[in-house]
């Protein structure tokens, strides 16, 4: 009985695997987007990200260029006030148990100039666990095409 009441205290995370630590790692991702916290986006990236953003014409390979990417998606529409980010169908696979790659489409809902703005996005990642955290390594984000 001691061992059973011991398991039940134990924080979720002691359960995780690298699929659900992956899981919390976007939503996070989705969380600090949606506040427009510049820090907390940044800090889910590792050191030697590659980046590609909806807006990035080129890739970003520093991390100088992804905080500054950020700092000014947040800083205009659709990004800037977001009202809510959702994550919509999404993969986590386990390359390793250091190594996820994500790929998926979420949904950015703002209200600009008094109108709803609903923008459809696709979304892959590979996340790199780095010591004890999950660390995005590899970003590409794009509009979702529209229906046919």
């Amino acid at each position: 009985m001691g061992l059973i009441i011991a398991v039940l205290c134990l924080p979720f995370s002691a359960f995780a695997g690298p699929k659900e630590e992956g899981q919390a790692v976007f939503d996070k991702f989705l969380s600090e987007f949606t506040a427009n916290n510049i820090e907390g986006v940044f800090s889910l990236f590792s050191d030697d990200a590659l980046f590609w953003g909806t807006a990035s014409r080129d890739i970003i390979a520093s991390p100088a260029g992804i905080q500054q990417y950020f700092a000014t998606a947040f800083a205009n529409p659709p990004s800037k006030g977001a009202k809510a980010s959702t994550l919509g169908p999404a993969s986590f696979t386990v390359i390793s148990d250091n190594v996820i790659a994500v790929s998926g489409m979420w949904k950015l809902e703002n209200t600009i100039d008094g109108k709803p703005l609903v923008v459809e996005l696709r979304i892959s990642m590979t996340l790199v666990k780095r010591g004890d955290r999950w660390l995005i390594a590899s970003f590409h984000n794009s509009r979702r095409a529209p229906p046919a």
